[in-house]
């Protein structure tokens, strides 16, 4: 039996589910398919309109098909924002609503109008009525293209900069990109790119055609903390862009946390704890770029060592921080710049060696504040300017080295402080002046190299007292003049002797070609000298000194043409008269005159002679001196010539050098030990060049023995 009720109700179910269908399939039904004639043809992401020239165009067009019961209406049509620099009115519609019947199709059409190179985006958007898809974005992309060669250059970062953040120290995989695509016509060489350090890049010699494009990894490798700021340039054949620029910017972290778990100090990607690292030794081990000036931070460091590596750059002035520092090891590596002032404030230091890199500047009177120094190596630098001083303080040392720098000057007396010195080298510079007689103090000395210099005068006797091993010690390639010590001879080697007294040796008094001293005043005195090694035919000036308790006469003989002159005896007796004395010292020189000048000035090397009246006896050294005196010069002011004299109680080791105000050494007048007696010489303004000096104050200073004492005198002009 059928239940009518059941019946009922499952009818009215199937009258409904009709109705529903039938609603369901009135609905339009979207439907789309992109034209594969596009340019750059199409996939589910975007529509492709092509590398189209510029002021060319291209199009692409969208199908869409009705597949519902009831028109499909689709409305606001227009072009979306731009996804770039390039605007979006390269890309156009001409339609903004269609109204597609069922089963109907129809197509929107997308133009695209590059106005100048480069990438375009945009999109094409629109609504529709079908519910289950009521908003439609269609992705457009396209390309301007020149009709010749053009490069064209983006980041990650849509712009012209590339950024790194936070980059650890040391790290060599902080790679950002930079990409290049050819949007010309015409084949683009890339010649070179180049990247300011810390950034560096890897990549020459590229060939793009049309559309093809190149990856350029660029590595930012910072060596200490901060910001960077660089560029990458690209060379190419683009004919108006041969070079573009990107601009680099990069960061660091700030901080690290040491192994020990203190606060530390990023060195060469190294965390080094600021608390507890007292050594760091970093010898050989391949560093790179410069000192970071955050080692100053490790305040309790003790020892420093960056030798042997490869680091640029200045020694940072925070070194002088480390006040517990003991020793400084920077030697080969290719640091420039000047030694900072703050390392002479390290007065712990015992061992300083910068050796072997491209420093400049000169060395500072503050180095004399190293008291404990007992290795000082500077050696194989750019150093100019003299060895100061204050070098005489550093009385611990054992071992200083300057060989290969460009110091000029004198080498300071007060190397003779230096009484535990065991080596020394001073070669190839440009040292001037004498060696110091002082250098008979450094007893301890074993190695001695003041070689390829310019050094002059006399070597000091006292050389071969010393220690020396000569095959350590070296003189060569100087201007030292004969006679030289006995020790030496075998190692002087070349010297320059040019300048050197070309030998005029006064004799003694000659009365009537005999060498009788008794001279009554129908006698002559003559007076010889010989002459050797003159490359001219010089003149000479005859000069005698009659000196006795403060009274003087001097006499002049000029333009003597041989190598004697005889004086009346009678002449010397009237001198006598004249000066109200019955004896004095006599002491003569002769002056070698050659083209207006007095090139040679040399006084008797016999010594002083005494003179009485009566017989007119004449004593070699009959009266000695009995104290060290130092005469002022005579005439005073003088131009251009002065004689300066002075007494020797005793044989001594003379130095008599003139200076200029500022302390510099102008000439170097005697050097060489003498006998006593009453002595003279002239200076005829001129320095150790032969050149004439400016008018001014000059002082005389005489070392003899232990006898110093130093006059002022005037050149007038």
């Amino acid at each position: 039996m059928v239940d009518l009720g059941k019946v009922r109700i499952m009818k009215k179910s199937y009258i409904l589910l009709l109705f529903i269908t039938g609603i369901l399939q009135a609905q339009p039904d979207f439907e789309e398919q992109i034209d594969t004639t596009c340019a750059g043809g199409w996939n589910d992401s975007w529509m492709d309109l092509g590398a189209i020239e510029i002021d060319d165009s291209s199009q692409c067009m969208l199908f869409v098909e009705n597949q519902g019961y009831d028109d499909l209406i689709i409305s606001n049509i227009h072009i979306g924002e731009s996804q770039n620099d390039n605007p979006n009115t390269a890309f156009s519609v001409t339609v903004d609503s269609l109204v597609i019947p069922p089963e109907g199709l129809d197509s929107i059409v997308v133009y695209f109008y590059p106005e100048d190179v480069g990438f375009y985006s945009g999109s094409l958007s629109f609504e529709t009525n079908d519910d289950s898809s009521p908003m439609h974005n269609e992705a457009l992309h396209g390309t301007g293209l020149s009709p010749v060669r053009e490069i064209y250059i983006y980041t990650d970062f849509d712009s012209d900069t590339i950024y790194y953040y936070d980059a650890e120290l040391g790290d060599t995989d902080y790679i950002e990109y930079l990409y290049i695509t050819n949007l010309g016509n015409t084949e683009l060489e890339i010649d070179d790119i180049v990247a300011t350090e810390p950034f560096y890049v890897d990549i020459n010699d590229v060939s793009l055609g049309t559309l093809e494009w190149l990856e350029i990894p660029i590595e930012f490798i910072p060596e200490i903390n901060g910001e960077y700021f660089g560029t990458v340039t690209i060379y190419s054949n683009d004919s108006d862009e041969s070079e573009l620029i990107v601009h680099l910017v990069g960061t660091t972290q700030d901080d690290c946390t040491a192994d020990d778990g203190t606060e530390g100090v990023e060195l060469w990607g190294v965390c080094y704890s600021i608390e507890n690292t007292q050594i760091l030794n970093l010898h050989d081990s391949g560093l790179t770029g410069s000192i970071p000036p955050e080692i100053g931070n490790l305040n309790n460091l003790t020892e420093l060592d960056l030798s042997d590596n490869d680091l640029t750059g200045s020694i940072p002035s925070e070194i002088g921080n480390l006040s517990n520092l003991t020793k400084i090891h920077l030697y080969d590596n290719d640091l420039t710049g000047s030694l900072p002032s703050e390392i002479w404030n390290l007065t712990n230091l015992t061992d300083l060696h910068t050796g072997n890199n491209d420093l400049t500047g000169s060395i500072p009177s503050e180095i004399g504040n190293l008291t404990n120094l007992t290795n000082l190596a500077l050696h194989s630098n750019d150093l100019t300017g003299s060895i100061p001083s204050e070098i005489g303080n550093l009385t611990n040392l054992t071992w200083f080295v300057l060989q290969q720098n460009q110091l000029t000057g004198s080498i300071p007396s007060e190397i003779g402080n230096l009484t535990n010195l065991t080596h020394t080298n001073m070669s190839d510079n440009q040292l001037a002046g004498i060696i110091p007689l002082e250098i008979a103090n450094m007893t301890n000395l074993t190695g001695l190299d003041i070689s390829s210099n310019q050094l002059t005068g006399e070597i000091p006797e006292t050389i071969c007292d010393l220690n020396l091993n000569w095959s350590w010690s070296s003189i060569h390639t100087n201007q030292f003049c004969p006679p030289y010590p006995s020790c030496t001879e075998d190692y002087l080697f070349e010297q320059d002797t040019s300048n050197c007294p070309q030998g005029i040796n006064v004799l003694y008094p000659i009365v009537s070609d005999t060498f009788s001293s008794h001279i009554d005043s129908n006698t002559d005195i003559v007076f010889i000298w010989d002459e050797n090694d003159f490359n001219y035919n010089p003149t000479y000036r005859l000069t005698i000194e009659l000196d006795f308790f403060n009274i003087s006469y001097t006499d002049v003989y000029d333009n003597i043409s041989d190598t004697s002159i005889s004086i009346p005896a009678n002449n010397l007796d009237a001198l006598l008269a004249g000066l109200n004395l019955t004896e004095s010292a006599l002491s003569w020189y002769v002056d070698a005159y050659y083209e207006e000048e007095y090139s040679y000035s040399f006084a008797s090397d016999t010594g002083s002679f005494y003179l009485m009246r009566g017989y007119l006896d004449i004593h070699d050294n009959k009266y000695t001196p009995k104290e060290f005196i130092l005469f002022p010069n005579y005439p005073n002011p003088f131009n251009p010539i002065t004689t300066l004299r002075y007494e020797l109680p005793e044989d001594s080791f003379v130095d008599v050098t003139v200076y200029d105000m500022l302390g510099n050494v102008v000439s170097n007048l005697v050097n060489a030990n003498q006998s006593s007696g009453y002595k003279s010489i002239q200076w005829d303004a001129t320095n150790n060049q032969g050149e004439p000096v400016s008018a001014g104050v000059y002082l005389y200073k005489i070392q003899a023995g232990d006898f110093v004492d130093t006059k002022k005198m005037i050149l007038l002009k």
